[in-house]
């Protein structure tokens, strides 16, 4: 499917840095797509084209480290517990 809604960037900050987002505007419930390790949000390139041309308001978000969020200092731990606050992350969007 061709054609992407335009969406907004967003950088949230977090403790360790700051987290890259794109929102896609929409309505009724938000999908909210999270990457694999050790992926980006491009990976769903080829899907949100086809959350977006039904109406629905997409993010998708790099996890610290990855793509274009900010990369933490020496120390971070790349593991589940340390993506603990997902969730507020995307809150302020």
């Amino acid at each position: 499917m061709k054609g992407t809604r335009s969406y907004t960037e967003h950088y949230i900050s977090r403790g360790q840095g700051k987290v890259y987002a794109r929102d896609y505007d929409g309505a009724g419930p938000v999908f909210v797509l999270m990457h694999g390790f050790p992926d980006n949000l491009h990976i769903y390139d080829d899907l949100i084209p086809y959350l977006t041309a039904s109406g629905r308001r997409v993010i998708a978000f790099d996890f610290l480290g990855f793509g274009a969020s900010e990369k933490p200092a020496c120390g971070f731990r790349f593991i589940p517990a340390g993506y603990s606050d997902v969730k507020p992350a995307t809150v302020p969007i």
